[in-house]
């Protein structure tokens, strides 16, 4: 049946109230155990720099805690949809502001962003612990049984506008609660899209949503009536943004009432039953005792089966409908019809229980019933690679043993260290005082190519989106390709990529968004890669809004007298602009390849196997040739972009000079050995970029490691298409704050007798052993009735690899039916020959459609770590989904041994 067919209106919805009261009895209590599982069941936490006493982080700080939207662009891969209908008006509707159909006790701000991905491995944590998941949990499970939806989104649907770069149209949205869904259609057509609350990345609201309404051009006047939900879809494996704008201030809090209390108590469902059951006798202690007595409403006595396989589909829990049944019928009493809470307890109890970790428990007890200090201690040190001193060692123990006395652990006590911030599986790299006090060119830069793009390079759109992503990420050289506002020559330069079929943004949208979101993720300088194609009067616009919109935090002039680079320790918090020369050196030179042409006429393209046929109607423009004025010129202090000839020529010993090669540039240079070693110098006293092909239509990306392992500071990404270039990229940077510092040999000069021989600094024997255990709460890929995953492993970025005879090569075997918990302990080992910093772990998870043989796969979720970052031992990594995003409950549990051999 259609979710718009007519329905009974009821304002009081029950969810699924036969099982829900059941479960707010069973599950109320358990929310005691929660502060407990918040502070040891946080594995993925990444550690935090000492920068609290800048003064310019506290004051980001109180502006995260006064407007949370900063932590939303958690917004990636954006799509709209392909509708091509006629605009509608923007109606205002009648003001009312009353909160009617909104109960009483949870008429609070709802426009707080919801990000699912807190704990996201190898990304900085900034500082604000846990002020999303420190809400009154309680609250919502006591209401899970009664949460009232507005009767409007359970009969026609509420009336909004839809707001697209396409068109305006009017819908209408509803709500699903039996599927915690939400379906919203054209109010002119019958097809209807949907998603689910666990699809919901960020939802900001009125003026938090201000970058999303200024980019579509609409009135502050709608301020206070507009939404943005940013979601997953599936279908296209993008991530979508949903603009809204309702008829009144009344409507829109009935909407953000609606969506984020079904997505605070899905989450918090799912929490509590499948993270904070497992001390079952507790809560049972706390049932019995009466102190969840006033909560319960008249609790169901009995589950069915049907009851408890709805539960299991709408929390995830993707296992085969047999083997839920089965359990359900093995705790079930023969005289009866459904389940008790004292048989739930077990059925629970069965669907916890972990077939992987008992045998390696077994194994390290050496059968025994307990792990006792000194067990523990010999298990991290040996085991685990850590280094505890008894003190530290001791404390930890106490913390977890759930034993009276604290003197021992059981399984579940060990199981909960594995899964805490103490078994982290990122080694924190030592950032000293000094890690941040060489100069920049010492440094890989986290670097993004065609920001502004949230699609393909042709035709995707342009949005304040991308750098709202990049930035959230840590990124710290944004590319802006300006252009002259062709509607209005008087108006502000527009940010867009050229005379493609892109739609333009303007520049003080997309600089009052960098300047928003630059330093949420890291604290050091944000650099500014302009691409000026506009005329000389908008050019002097482009300066004064630069000045105006950064201020204080743009650099207009040298920080000290030294003709040598800043290090970034010194930019903190500040904005650097990379800007070609006012005054060209000539204007006939070389190009890249050593060809003689004029610098005004070259073509702006380079050849590519990705994407490109010669048969392409698209013609590529010529670059612009606009002089840049030198009241611009003069910003790019430190950073100035310099046309290349050649190395040996003056321009390329100016201390604050970077040059920018397309892909095939330096391709074509590092195939030679001469122009290699030239380059390899050039980079270790000077600032270069490297970009992608322009003829990668799709926005594909390179392998970044062929650049840093030459030395190459800003190797700049397609950041809007999730490959493998993109997640080495990612991974490559995971927790520095946007600046690695260079491998010794790439940042220092090497002895002549060595010069043409780079090969060796840095190439290492590593011996490796990694036993893939199992996974967790993998997600059921899209219009699939089942899951049957699969994973295959490779070793990217070593020069050779060999395996051992013994060792699993390529993929594990399929675990028929089973997303929840599947088993494979699967080992590959061998030794790979490769520099260490540059080589990484990849691991893709599939589901084949079929039960026994690979068929059909589809690709549900990666994971993707440097060698050198992973320590050893038992570690649960975290997955991400096909769009880089973190699914929030799934994670692969593996054994990691790795060292380096002569």
């Amino acid at each position: 049946m259609s979710a718009f067919s007519d329905v009974k209106a009821d304002k009081r919805f029950s969810i699924s109230s036969s099982a829900a009261n059941f479960l707010t009895s069973s599950i109320q209590s358990a929310t005691d155990l929660i502060s407990r599982s918040r502070k040891n069941s946080d594995p993925l936490r990444t550690r935090n720099i000492s920068i609290d006493d800048d003064p310019m982080r506290k004051k980001i700080l109180k502006l995260r805690q006064n407007d949370v939207s900063d932590d939303s662009a958690n917004e990636f891969c954006i799509n709209d949809d392909n509708e091509n209908d006629g605009d509608n008006e923007i109606d205002d509707g009648n003001e009312n502001d009353t909160d009617d159909d909104i109960p009483t006790d949870r008429r609070h701000h709802l426009s707080r962003t919801l990000v699912q991905n807190k704990t996201d491995i190898g990304y900085p944590d900034v500082g604000v612990d846990d002020y999303i998941y420190e809400n009154d949990v309680k609250e919502s499970i006591e209401n899970m049984a009664s949460f009232e939806v507005p009767s409007v989104f359970l009969k026609q649907g509420m009336l909004l506008l839809k707001i697209s770069h396409k068109s305006k149209k009017r819908i209408l949205f509803k709500v699903d609660p039996s599927n915690f869904k939400f379906v919203y259609k054209q109010t002119s057509k019958s097809k209807t899209y949907e998603f689910l609350v666990d699809d919901i990345r960020s939802i900001m609201a009125r003026e938090n949503a201000n970058i999303y309404r200024e980019e579509f051009g609409i009135s502050k006047e709608f301020e206070r009536r507009w939404i943005t939900v940013v979601f997953f879809n599936h279908h296209k494996n993008k991530l979508k943004t949903l603009n809204l704008i309702a008829d009144t201030s009344r409507d829109l809090k009935k909407l953000l009432f609606v969506i984020e209390g079904f997505k605070k108590l899905k989450d918090n469902i799912s929490e509590t039953l499948l993270v904070n059951l497992g001390d079952l006798d507790e809560v049972e202690k706390t049932i019995v005792s009466g102190k969840a007595e006033s909560t319960i409403k008249q609790p169901k006595k009995q589950l069915s089966l049907s009851d408890v396989l709805k539960f299991s589909k709408r929390l995830n829990v993707n296992v085969n409908t047999d083997f839920l049944e089965g359990l359900y019928h093995s705790v079930r009493s023969d005289n009866k019809t459904g389940i008790d809470f004292k048989e739930f307890k077990n059925f629970v109890k069965l669907l916890k229980k972990r077939e992987d970790i008992s045998p390696i428990w077994k194994s390290l007890t050496k059968g025994k019933e307990f792990m006792y200090l000194e067990d523990f201690i010999s298990f991290v040190t040996e085991i685990q690679g850590e280094c505890y001193d008894l003190e530290k060692a001791s404390r930890i123990f106490r913390r977890f043993s759930s034993n009276e006395d604290s003197s021992a652990w059981q399984e579940e006590d060990w199981t909960a260290f594995l899964l805490s911030k103490y078994s982290n599986p990122l080694i924190e790299e030592h950032m000293d005082d000094s890690y941040f006090k060489h100069p920049l060119n010492e440094y890989y830069i986290l670097s993004s190519h065609n920001t502004y793009l949230i699609g393909r390079q042709v035709a995707g759109d342009s949005s304040v989106e991308g750098y709202m992503k990049a930035l959230h990420k840590g990124c710290r050289c944004l590319e802006i390709d300006i252009w002259n506002n062709q509607s209005d020559p008087e108006a502000e330069p527009i940010v867009n990529h050229g005379r493609t079929f892109t739609n333009g943004i303007s520049l003080p949208s997309v600089l009052k968004a960098i300047k928003k979101y630059a330093f949420v993720a890291s604290p050091f300088p944000v650099i500014l890669s302009l691409e000026i194609h506009c005329s000389n009067t908008a050019q002097l616009k482009v300066v004064k809004l630069l000045q105006e919109i950064l201020g204080d935090a743009l650099v207009q002039e040298p920080i000290n007298s030294e003709s040598t680079l800043p290090n970034p320790d010194k930019l903190k918090y500040r904005f650097l602009v990379k800007v070609k020369k006012s005054t060209p050196f000539s204007a006939i030179g070389v190009d890249e390849t050593g060809k003689l042409v004029s610098s005004s006429t070259t073509a702006s393209f380079s050849e590519s196997n990705d994407n490109f046929s010669s048969k392409s109607s698209l013609k590529l423009r010529r670059k612009s040739t606009n002089n840049i004025i030198d009241t611009l010129s003069d910003l790019g202090i430190y950073v100035q972009g310099t046309k290349f000839r050649n190395f040996s020529l003056p321009e390329s010993k100016t201390f604050n000079h970077c040059f920018s090669l397309s892909e095939k540039s330096a391709n074509s240079m590092i195939k030679d050995d001469g122009k290699r070693n030239a380059l390899d110098k050039h980079n270790r006293k000077f600032l270069m970029r490297v970009y992608p092909s322009k003829i990668r239509l799709k926005s594909s990306n390179f392998i970044p490691m062929n650049y840093w392992a030459h030395g190459v500071q800003m190797v700049a990404t397609n950041w809007q298409t999730y490959d493998l270039g993109q997640q080495l990229n990612e991974s490559f940077f995971a927790g520095s704050y946007g600046y690695v510092l260079k491998p010794h040999y790439l940042r220092h000069a090497l002895l002549k007798s060595t010069m043409r021989r780079t090969d060796i600094y840095g190439a290492q024997k590593i011996k490796f052993c990694i036993d893939i255990i199992s996974a967790q709460q993998l997600p059921k890929p899209t219009n699939s009735a089942a899951i049957n995953p699969f994973i295959i492993v490779e070793i990217i970025g070593a020069n050779s690899v060999t395996w051992d005879r013994s060792s699993t090569v390529g993929a594990t075997p399929i675990v028929a039916g089973n997303g929840h918990n599947p088993c494979w302990n699967s080992r590959y080992a061998g030794v790979a020959e490769s520099d260490h910093h540059f080589m990484f772990l990849r691991i893709t998870v599939h589901s084949s459609t079929s039960a026994t043989t690979v068929d059909d796969t589809k690709e549900i979720c990666t994971l993707l770590v440097k060698f050198s970052s992973m320590k050893q031992g038992y570690r649960y990594y975290p997955l991400n989904d096909p769009c880089g995003e973190r699914l929030l409950y799934s994670t692969i549990f593996m054994k990691v041994n790795w060292c380096t051999v002569k």
